[in-house]
């Protein structure tokens, strides 16, 4: 797309339940293939499967936290609400 176009895309990444988000241009994309870039809004965390923070670099399971991820609740099931929420958000 980007030799296509040309280096005017934006990328992001968000969770349906829009608690978190990220964005990265064509030029970061570039420089940082497979990079889904830096938050927009809320805190990034990379978690393991034990849902201990990673360092950089380190594949996981992508969670948002702050003030947004608070937000978040399933409908009518408070018990399942918790289960959803890490630590970090």
């Amino acid at each position: 797309m980007i030799s296509w176009w040309g280096p005017i895309l934006y990328e992001y990444y968000a969770g349906t339940e829009f608690n978190g988000m990220t964005i990265i241009n064509s030029e970061e994309w570039l420089d940082h293939k497979g990079s889904v870039g830096r938050p927009l809004f809320g805190e990034l965390h990379i978690l393991d499967d034990e849902g201990n923070e990673l360092p950089a670099g380190e594949a996981g399971g992508i969670y948002f936290g702050g003030e947004t991820a608070t937000t978040f609740q399933y409908h009518n099931d408070p018990e399942k609400t918790k289960g959803a929420i890490s630590k970090q958000g």
